[in-house]
């Protein structure tokens, strides 16, 4: 296997060239979510220096209906789809659903394929494949949730307290630690009063409020 520049395998380098991408790529091009995408993926090559292994699936593969059912349940579904990680399960295989809905995609062996599809069929058995195949996300982390507002349309903020030993105390307009946080505040080597306090002179609340929450969630002073 010969590489370009280190960066990635010359079969990558012809894939790109047929029209294939790597998943986190084609998620952003075809607006459908990793996890749906890994089912239908196609092969996969190495890159990086650390010879990654890069599934990749073809960005002209699906027909019309059918890309835009695998579009509208990954609209319609994104508390479920948000329960599972892109990792997939020890022993899944990608590209499990390429046969059952084969006659949906385009290829020169298919001309002609339907112009209309099951949606519900097709909801279902995604739900199903992807409950097998991907991993439950393991988050450790309590939400306060909406603790004031801020700016002039009043927008809710939350906090959310993330760690064991070393607490990381971020403030946020989304619920998860994978939402853009707007500021946060370590709790080691400060008790809960004083991290209250500055959360509260940086945002224009109620310091008060703050504490009685953190130590709600927290316990006792520290």
């Amino acid at each position: 296997m010969s590489y370009v520049d280190f960066s990635f395998s010359t079969n990558y380098e012809e894939a790109i060239n047929k029209g294939l991408l790597p998943l986190s790529k084609a998620e952003k091009v075809l607006k459908v979510d990793y996890k749906i995408l890994y089912l239908f993926a196609d092969e996969w090559h190495h890159t990086s220096k650390q010879y990654n292994k890069t599934v990749m699936v073809s960005q002209f593969k699906f027909s019309e209906p059918f890309l835009e059912a695998l579009q509208k349940f990954t609209k319609e579904n994104k508390d479920f789809l948000d329960r599972y990680s892109n990792k997939p399960k020890r022993g899944a295989r990608y590209g499990k659903l390429n046969n059952e809905f084969y006659d949906f995609f385009i290829d020169p062996k298919n001309p002609a394929p339907p112009e209309e599809c099951n949606y519900i069929l097709i909801s279902e058995t995604l739900k199903e494949e992807i409950e097998k195949t991907f991993e439950d996300k393991k988050e450790n982390f309590i939400l306060i949730p909406s603790i004031g507002t801020v700016g002039r349309k009043q927008y809710p903020i939350n906090i959310l307290i993330i760690g064991d030993e070393i607490k990381e105390i971020r403030v946020s307009f989304g619920k998860t630690p994978r939402a853009n946080w707007l500021e946060n505040y370590y709790l080691k080597g400060a008790d809960i009063r004083s991290v209250a306090e500055e959360i509260a002179d940086d945002f224009n609340l109620n310091a008060d409020k703050i504490y009685e929450k953190l130590k709600e969630k927290l316990g006792e002073e520290k």
